[in-house]
Order: structure tokens, then sequence, then C-alpha cells
């Protein structure tokens, strides 16, 4: 049998067809599709065996399918396969496309319309005829029910490669609900924020969810996370609400017509110099100039309050005062910061200091900036075995606790600073 006398007729029956696949194996993403067909020479069925090439197209336009005829064949249309020595019985023959040259999903997913050619040559011959009247793929009648199922049931991956509607016919989203809720269990209960993440193209930045979590994500080492409102509407906290750090809020600084907006703080510092015993006892604890410039520095100063509890015979005794200062308000000379407070009027009580009042630190004379009893917020340090406090060299304050009850009471100060 010669190729070019051999009149040739295919019968096609397509058993699997493009709206289902049958994986090759768990995780290939490639597809088996059997393919049954029937070869007649002068209208019988031929017996023996004969070579076959199979080919998947996205058109049916003339000779497009010429390419089976020649070698090699890996660049002919979308897909193709070669299947020597093919038994063929009575005309009847079947190929299983996939099996030989890998058939990905992909071929399928890019292509809504596909068409299939073959050609055909003898065994041990190179020499094809490729066959007339290319098939188009089309679904079997339940492969065409999966399109709109009730129901689904994905127990290994699931790969989407455009978008995921829920609700509606049109998706604007890779991921659109419509009239619905989306509901997510985490697989443990780690105080972690891999519930749910979300990146930017790039992956440097996005948001995590998590266990009572709400994070930033991404590979930036220092990212920002807006909560943003839209139009007039405004953030709402219906409940306590704890910041641990520091609370920036924006201000407006104008001179003459020119408006700009900068970060003012809300923030506190506690400093404890406690009773250690014996008498006299004067424990002191230290203020670096660059924390009272950092909260007392800028234009509104700082609220400080120096409060002394436990000093009378119930040890729940306190007592506490509090003033308006501003530290290096003003021209730095040498060595020395100026500082000012702003209190209330003179009081008759002597164990206070009221009214407003101007120094320096760092000028070799002990200040005291506010008193309550033995508790003093000074520019004055006392070291074990002096007689007395004086201003320390370098710039700083400092808590003073200046016990001189002889034993009777234990007083603890505090100092409070306000930003």
């Amino acid at each position: 049998m010669h190729p070019r006398t051999l009149a040739l007729a295919l019968a096609v029956v397509i058993l699997l067809a493009f709206k289902v696949f049958a994986a090759d194996g768990p995780g290939t993403g490639n597809t088996f599709m059997p393919y049954t067909g029937r070869l007649e020479n002068g209208g019988a069925g031929v017996t023996g065996t004969a070579n076959f090439r199979v080919g998947l197209f996205n058109s049916n336009a003339a000779n497009v399918a010429s390419c089976l005829a020649s070698d090699p064949i890996t660049a002919c249309g979308t897909w193709a396969d070669e299947f020597l020595a093919t038994p063929v019985a009575g005309g009847a023959f079947v190929l299983g496309l996939g099996t030989n040259r890998p058939l990905p999903d992909t071929v399928f997913v890019a292509n809504p319309t596909l068409y299939l050619g073959v050609a055909v040559a003898p065994s041990g011959s190179s020499s094809y005829v490729v066959l007339n009247n290319l098939q188009r793929l089309g679904s079997v009648p339940y492969a065409t029910r999966t399109e709109r199922a009730d129901s689904l049931v994905v127990s290994r991956d699931a790969n989407v490669g455009g978008k995921l509607a829920v609700g509606l016919a049109a998706p604007q989203r890779a991921v659109d609900i419509q009239n619905g809720e989306l509901r997510v269990v985490a697989s443990h209960n780690n105080a972690t924020y891999d519930l749910a993440q979300f990146y930017a193209n790039n992956g440097t930045q996005g948001l995590g969810l998590g266990y009572d979590t709400l994070a930033a994500v991404g590979s930036l080492a220092d990212q920002d996370l807006h909560l943003l409102p839209r139009g007039l509407g405004v953030l709402q906290a219906d409940g306590p609400t704890h910041v641990n750090g520091e609370l920036l809020a924006q201000a407006t600084r104008t001179e003459g017509t020119t408006s700009a907006t900068y970060l003012t703080s809300k923030r506190r510092l506690l400093f404890i110099a406690s009773y250690s015993g014996g008498d006299p006892v004067r424990s002191y604890t230290p203020i670096s100039q660059a924390t009272l410039v950092n909260y007392c520095g800028d234009e509104d100063g700082c609220r400080v309050t120096v409060r002394m509890r436990n000093w009378g015979a119930g040890a729940g005794s306190r007592t506490a005062t509090s003033i308006s200062f501003h530290f290096n308000y003003g021209e730095s000379l040498a060595g020395q910061a100026w500082w000012r407070r702003e209190a209330l009027p003179a009081s008759p009580n002597a164990a206070m200091l009221w009214g407003n009042e101007v120094g320096q630190d760092g000028s070799g004379v002990q200040d005291a900036v506010a008193v309550n009893h033995d508790c003093y917020f000074t520019d004055g340090e006392y070291v074990a075995g002096s007689p007395s406090v004086f201003d320390v060299p370098g710039l700083g304050m400092g808590l003073l606790n200046y016990n001189r009850s002889g034993g009777v009471y234990a007083p603890t100060c505090e100092l409070i600073i306000d930003d």
C-alpha cells in the first residue's frame, strides 16, 4: 500500500474532550485524552498497523494542518504528537493523546476553541497524508454540566487561571463575591498573622490577619499601617484602646498665610526614687538631657508632676504638685541649657515651690525646678557620702528623694512627665 494511492477516510469519535481533563499524574497539570477513530481503504476497514500524527489547532483555516506532513512536528499547531505502528483492526484504532508527548492542560485553558487534525502513513514510512476536514473538539454532556455544577468538592490543589465569581456572572476582580460572606477558619490558634495575607504586586508591603492581630507584612523592614476612613467618615474605637508605643497626632503650623502640617506626640514618662533604709537617705534617679529635650523641648513644653507617696502613717498617703516646664527653651550657652517653670502663684506652703521661674542647667549652682516636701525635680545630684546636693557637670536633671524624717516614714518620690 502506498500513501499516495491509498484512499483514506477517517470517522472520528472523541471520547474525552477539552472540557474534562484526566491528570497524567499528581501535580503534573497534563491531560490524557483517549481518541478513537476508524481507518478505511476503499470503504473497507483496514487491518494491520499504521502510523498516525495528531495535532491540535486554534483555527480550521485551509492547510493549517499541513505541518503534520513535515518534520519536526513539535512546533505544529498548539500541540502535536506521533504514534508509530498503531494496531488497526477492522478499521478501528485507539490513540492516547498525551501518552507520548505531554499534553498540558494549559493548551485547553489558553484556547477555548480547538480543532483536531490527523495525518496517516503506512507502518515503516514517513510519508504522511494529511486528512481533510479538521474536527472541532466539543464537550461530552456531563463535561458541559460541570460548567454549572450545583456543588464542587476539591480534594487536592486547584489552579484558577481566570477570575473566580461567587453569586454573579461577570466578576470584576480575581475573586468577586456578591450576596454572600467569606469565612476562613485557621488550622491553628497561634498568635500569628497568617490567617490571611494580602501583598502588593512586588511583595514589599502587605496586610496580614491573624489571631486578634492586624499586621503589616512584606519584605520591607519598616512599613506603615494605615486605617483610612472615606470622605467625612471617622475612625472610631468603641471600647478601651491601648497604645503600646508613641501616639502621634497631626498638628498645623501657620506663619503668615503659609500653613504646614507636622506630627505631635502624646506620651508619658515615670521616674521613681525609692526609700532604701537608713538615715539620711538621698536616692537619685537621673534624667538625661536628650530625654528632657525630646519631651519638654518642643513648642508647648511638657507637664511635670512631682508626687510623694507613703509619707504618713497610712501606706496609701500621697500628695502631688504639677507645673508646666520648658527645657532648653532659649539659647544654649556653653555647657548650659535654659529652662522655665510656669506654676501656680506663690503659696504659704514652704514645702513646695510656686510661681514662674527661669534657670540654667549646668551653671554650677543647684536649682530645684519643682519640690513636693522631700521630693525634688532638680539639676543637682546627691552622691553618697556628700554633705549636700550640688549641680553636677554636664547637662541633665533628675529626681531626688531627700528623706529627712529620721526614719519616721519611708516616702517614695515619683516624677511624671506628660508630653
